[in-house]
């Protein structure tokens, strides 16, 4: 599918009703032309969680990663990398974090896809930033070892990063005129913040860095950290087919 007819099918999506009647009437007319693509499948799939079609929304959002995989990972480095890394940040916020599953591998895939995208289009990438917060704050554990290995420390705490990440979303939300959006992250974000009192960052207290010394602290880190990352392949797709099938 070409970019134009993409960006025509994004802007019905978006000005349409989001009603399940138009999610058929789309879903008609993607399979006329038996084709699709990434980023009309991550709408259809938040619409149809929206109307309260959640299996249904989950099947889709899956099916989103199962596509990226079978096809070679051809969106890693595209603008629409976008869709796939918030496909799996929903996924694992709505599915997998409530389960016992061991899910660091898919986390990881969403890690890379979401700072792919951040690292070439810049910071209007507001929800970039906010899913890839929504991913850290989410699966702290898998952040941490993340940390841990590719910066060969002995501990890593990742709440900066998401506190960053939150903070960065938040302000492009803002200039954006999205409050509810903005008020999500920055509540979000300042939970986090106050969450971190009884622990030392670098040396001081964390109570002793206001939030955005804090944001810009996690901001650093999370440069240091994606440095270090060479390879985006650092998951196991198999421990990744095996999750989602």
């Amino acid at each position: 599918m070409d970019d134009l007819t993409i960006v025509g099918y994004l802007t019905r999506i978006s000005l349409s009703n989001q009603s399940i009647e138009f999610i058929n009437q789309i879903d008609n007319e993607l399979s006329i032309d038996g084709i699709t693509h990434v980023s009309i499948e991550c709408q259809l799939s938040f619409m149809l969680w929206n109307n309260g079609l959640k299996p249904q929304a989950i099947d889709r959002f899956s099916k989103i990663i199962l596509a990226e995989i079978d096809n070679d990972f051809s969106t890693y480095g595209t603008p629409y990398a976008d869709a796939v890394g918030i496909a799996i940040s929903f996924l694992i916020e709505n599915k997998f974090k409530k389960s016992k599953a061991d899910y660091k591998d898919l986390f990881r895939m969403g890690y890379v896809y979401l700072t792919k995208h951040i690292e070439m289009l810049g910071e209007q990438m507001c929800d970039s930033y906010k899913h890839r917060a929504y991913l850290i704050d989410n699966s702290n554990h898998y952040a941490e070892y993340l940390g841990i290995e590719f910066l060969n420390a002995m501990s890593f705490i990742p709440i900066p990063l998401a506190i960053s990440d939150y903070y960065s979303a938040g302000k492009t939300y803002h200039s954006q005129g999205f409050t509810d959006s903005f008020q999500e992250c920055l509540q979000r974000g300042t939970y986090l913040h106050n969450w971190l009192d009884d622990m030392r960052i670098n040396g001081k207290e964390a109570d002793e860095y206001g939030f955005t010394e804090m944001a810009e602290l996690g901001r650093q880190r999370l440069e240091l950290l994606n440095s270090k990352i060479t390879d985006f392949k650092i998951f196991d797709t198999n421990k990744i087919l095996g999750l989602i099938n």
